[in-house]
């Protein structure tokens, strides 16, 4: 056996570093990996050393560690306390000191944009012709355009405070993930393009000041006059994505629980059950920055806690930031985790078995249903059995609210709570669409407030959770940032998943995530990609699913017939005949090759119609289309509809107006109903 190659010894080496990071290999394995790489080539072209190997990466970013005593929290700087050192604070004199890791933002920064230059000019060209669905076209970026000259670089800002990793030494893992929003949403929440400001690992929570403080010095100096090449930005962080455990710590406010705990509105609360706070449907005026900066300072001065207000937060010092509409509400905890959740709870808590929505007893039909249901494979889990919805994420629950609620329980749930349900569906499904409209936000922001007027009446006082308070607040978020996915936790719960494969061992787990953070950086360097055949390994290699390319076969030719209907766009009349494609990162399939499988991804959305897909096409120029059956549909809500095969057969090409689609069929008295919904359009990529 020979091994011939051109790759030259740093393309080989840039392949290594991105298999050892790809793969989450040891320190150990990578050396392994090494010497058997050169015993087959029979000469040592690689060093057999971790550290060797590493120093042909040298690390992009000038790391700090900030010093802390771990008893009060208190800063002692960047340099390592000398042994016998005890904390500068009087009151505590503490002797056992850590770090947290922090990272400059300006350089990653800078990468980005330079990386992503040609996709940024073409996406701002988009947004300027589209409506309120992007960040870039709501009312706080809008305002800021207003306010500040020259270009602007907009960010959003994470650190995950209520779902930290643990591992085995028992410390939870908190980031600072930052967003670069001047890039399109798909490349925008890739993982690989989050920002990381700092890292704290250790016991308890971090002290937000102390632990923000590096970041919010960075972005006051980079606020105005930053360089990339030679164009000047002003950088500006408009947005704090957080759950409501985090967020009323960075805004040093009263959590949800409390009296005032709405940091959107002056919504005091009502003590129900003797201490417990719930939010009575009611229109309350909301906060604004003026205002609520006046009430921190008032609350710093005078030590008492002032409508909610606390004290100073820690983002009062960012340059054009709003302290209240800054923080806006989380979709993802919220409503999918929050109201949803909440609402499958109370229709089959066995406690609620004497109310007119408890379906408990009914619970065999619903699991059937759900059994049967084959989704689409782009869907991360599939549905299970009722005992399993104890494990379900926030996206089963989104599945749930979408797609599969309506024909799991129709003629089962009491219409009027089904109606109400629906509702919601409806509203949240439009909040998250692409061509998000003003009209649409004000449209919905009545029904939202008609669903939790609604609620309280057929649920009761005892069930106004917090989390049902913060739909209200949903449309003016909208309003601010564009359609929810833009304020979504998603990314960064990705994100959050990416940090933990980072971690080898207990050895300062903290230093191991930082130091794979950077080479992970590396992998994703462009100017290691100049070698095509390079550039398609790494494509697969960071590739979550292979992609099924297809193209023009002449050996595959398909005969259209007499009486299929095609639009008038298409001129092409040859075309090679294949079982599935994948189009924008999402797999399609033919209805005879997807019936042996588990999934069924047969089933799209073309403009305002729905197809079944029978065959699969590809004309000389490799452009994917689609001979699908024409379905017949009567809707029942925004996103529900039943249906009926056509006899009709179209020959659709396929463009960035498909969508995949959930079909299901029940059976309702003797009679077979079909359901079908269209999937969320796939702004993330997860």
């Amino acid at each position: 056996m020979k091994f011939e190659s051109d790759l030259t010894a740093e393309e080989i080496r840039f392949m290594i570093l991105n298999y050892y990071i790809r793969h989450r290999l040891t320190q150990r394995a990578l050396v392994d990996l090494l010497k058997m790489i050169n015993l087959m080539v029979g000469s040592k072209i690689l060093p057999e050393c971790f550290e060797a190997f590493k120093a042909y990466f040298p690390e992009p970013y000038e790391i700090s560690r900030i010093y802390y005593c771990t008893e009060c929290q208190c800063r002692m700087g960047k340099s390592t306390p000398v042994k016998g050192a005890v904390c500068s604070i009087p009151e505590c004199s503490g002797n056992k000191f850590d770090f947290f890791i922090t990272i400059p933002v300006a350089q990653q920064l800078r990468e980005t944009m330079i990386k992503y230059r040609k996709q940024i000019a073409d996406y701002e060209d988009l947004v300027r012709s589209e409506g309120i669905s992007d960040i870039n076209k709501g009312a706080i970026v809008q305002e800021l355009s207003t306010k500040i000259d020259g270009k602007t670089i907009t960010l959003s800002v994470n650190t995950d405070g209520a779902a930290a990793y643990r591992w085995s030494i028992n410390k939870p893992c908190y980031p600072i993930f930052v967003v670069v929003n001047n890039l399109p949403p798909r490349i925008r929440f890739d993982k690989k393009n989050l920002l990381m400001a700092a890292i704290w690992l250790n016991k308890g929570e971090p002290n937000i000041p102390l632990f923000f403080q590096e970041f919010c010095e960075e972005m006051m100096r980079l606020s105005k006059d930053f360089i990339i090449q030679s164009d000047v930005y002003n950088v500006v962080v408009v947005q704090n994505c957080l759950d409501s455990v985090a967020r009323p710590k960075l805004q040093n406010s009263t959590q949800f629980n409390g009296r005032f705990g709405c940091s959107v509105c002056n919504h005091e609360g009502k003590v129900v059950n003797g201490n417990q706070i719930r939010y009575p449907f009611k229109t309350t005026d909301n906060r604004d920055h003026s205002e609520t900066r006046q009430l921190m300072i008032e609350a710093h001065n005078t030590g008492t806690s002032i409508k909610g207000i606390k004290g100073l937060s820690v983002f009062l010092s960012i340059p054009h930031f709003d302290i209240v509409r800054g923080f806006p509400p989380d979709y993802m905890h919220s409503v999918l985790l929050g109201v949803v959740k909440q609402l499958w709870e109370l229709f089959t808590a066995s406690s609620n078995h004497t109310k007119p929505y408890y379906i408990g007893t009914q619970m065999s039909e619903v699991e059937t249903r759900m059994l049967n249901i084959r989704t689409p494979s782009l869907f991360s889990r599939y549905p299970g059995k009722i005992e399993d919805m104890k494990k379900n994420k926030a996206s089963d629950w989104e599945n749930m609210l979408f797609h599969y609620f309506y024909p799991i329980v129709i003629g089962i749930l009491p219409k009027t709570y089904l109606d109400n349900f629906m509702l919601l569906s409806t509203c949240i499904f439009q909040l998250l669409d692409t061509n998000l409209t003003e009209k649409t936000i004000d449209m919905v922001d009545i029904q939202l407030k008609n669903f939790v007027r609604k609620f309280q009446k057929l649920y009761g006082e005892e069930n106004m959770y917090f989390n049902v308070h913060v739909l209200t607040h949903l449309p003016s978020s909208a309003k601010n940032f564009g359609a929810l996915w833009n304020s979504s936790l998603y990314p960064y719960e990705n994100g959050n998943g990416m940090i933990l494969g980072f971690r080898n061992g207990n050895n300062h787990p903290v230093v191991q995530i930082a130091h794979k953070f950077m080479l992970n950086r590396i992998c994703h360097n462009d100017a290691y990609l100049n070698n095509s055949s390079i550039i398609t390994w790494h494509s697969n290699l960071w590739s979550s699913k292979p992609v099924q390319r297809i193209t023009f076969d002449r050996e595959l030719i398909f005969e259209l017939s007499e009486t299929l209907q095609i639009d008038e766009t298409i001129t092409e009349r040859e075309f090679s005949h294949h079982n599935k494609f994948t189009y924008d990162g999402v797999q399609y399939c033919t209805r005879e090759s997807c019936k042996e499988l588990g999934y069924d991804d047969s089933f799209i959305k073309i403009g305002s119609h729905f197809y079944h897909i029978e065959h699969v096409l590809v004309d000389r120029n490799d452009r994917a289309h689609i001979i699908g059956r024409k379905l017949n549909t009567t809707q029942i809500f925004n996103n529900m509809f039943s249906y009926k095969n056509s006899s009709e057969y179209h020959l659709k090409q396929i463009t960035h107006n498909v969508r995949p689609c959930v079909s299901i069929s029940i059976q309702k008295e003797k009679n077979t109903v079909h359901y079908i919904s269209a999937c969320k359009p796939n702004t993330q990529i997860n």
